[in-house]
């Protein structure tokens, strides 16, 4: 998602359902205390786990 990939396209590569991605992202955005997708996108890169292009 902090690729800029759609929830769609991360499923079919995962080969899981739609659902099962919002479910994941829907969690971690709980853990971290993340409410939007800005703020998830921030933190997939402060974690190092995505760079700016």
């Amino acid at each position: 998602m902090a690729e800029g990939h759609s929830s769609k396209y991360i499923a079919s590569e995962l080969n899981v359902s739609l659902k099962t991605v919002e479910a994941h992202r829907s969690s971690i955005m709980n853990r971290l205390g993340i409410h939007d997708l800005a703020g998830l996108i921030k933190a997939a890169i402060s974690l190092g786990l995505t760079e700016l292009d």
